[in-house]
């Protein structure tokens, strides 16, 4: 993960993020990928539910890197084990409705605290490493998908949030 973290960040930067972007216009991003997540486990779409699990990512790498710079690459290898544990109860219960307001929940939490708060960060990425469990998605090669799709993305940063040039 942390040379995908990395490549995201030089993306970000690349494209002016780091000193155009805003952590407003980045949670704007995230809050927009979240509901494509909702979208694809309520239709039940792998396709979209890994790709918005992958582009969720890459947002809040681009937000933590606005704002404290946390060092998710620890955070990702810590959830993961705890998250592992969990999984199976999820699976059990099967309940798109459980999953969808865990996940609120907690970006809720995570976009108050503007990428702030450790703690936040954890349980939001735990949830996402949990859906991608429950989906037999392997989170990394979600994550590499998104990224892949917008290494070569060409658009221009405006008001805080980089926005692909077919949107201009």
């Amino acid at each position: 993960m942390k040379e995908l973290n990395e490549k995201i960040i030089k993306w970000a930067k690349d494209r002016d993020l780091d000193t155009k972007g805003t952590v407003e216009g980045q949670s704007i991003k995230t809050a927009e990928e979240i509901s494509e997540l909702i979208k694809g486990i309520s239709k039940e779409n792998l396709e979209m539910i890994k790709d918005s699990i992958g582009d969720i990512y890459v947002t809040l790498v681009i937000g933590n890197m606005l704002s404290k710079n946390i060092e998710l690459n620890g955070i990702y290898e810590e959830v993961l084990k705890w998250q592992l544990k969990f999984v199976e109860e999820i699976k059990k219960e099967n309940n798109k409705k459980t999953i969808i307001n865990t996940l609120a929940r907690n970006i809720q939490d995570v976009l108050r605290d503007n990428y702030n708060n450790i703690s936040g960060l954890k349980y939001f990425l735990g949830n996402l490493i949990g859906i991608s469990i429950i989906y037999n998605l392997e989170f990394k090669e979600c994550v590499e998908s998104a990224y892949n799709e917008i290494a070569n993305r060409k658009g221009k940063t405006i008001d805080g949030q980089f926005i692909k040039e077919e949107d201009l």
